[in-house]
């Protein structure tokens, strides 16, 4: 779980949550892969929103233009969700 403390009083964002699988090597060469499970946010006049649906945004940068198809997703059967990119990793059909 993660609670920004932002410096100033009163403050909210009107952004949608996000997440990212960084690849501190920035070539793309290495799988790397993430699992989401039990995720929630705070709603702004309290309470909590469980998370119920998720997309991907592929960056498509030159740098690492040989693995810009090399990321698959899905859902587990313990219902989570992966997200899972870099080396020879290759989309499933649902991805």
């Amino acid at each position: 779980m993660v609670t920004l403390d932002y410096p100033v009083a009163d403050v909210s964002f009107k952004t949608k949550s996000a997440s990212f699988l960084e690849d501190w090597r920035e070539t793309g060469m290495d799988a790397r892969r993430v699992h989401y499970r039990n995720g929630y946010k705070h709603k702004l006049l309290g309470g909590w929103m469980p998370f119920s649906a998720a997309s991907v945004h592929v960056n498509r940068e030159e740098r690492c233009r040989m693995y810009v198809n090399a990321y698959d997703t899905g859902v587990l059967e313990d219902m989570s969700f992966y997200l899972q990119s870099g080396g020879k990793t290759v989309p499933s059909e649902k991805a």
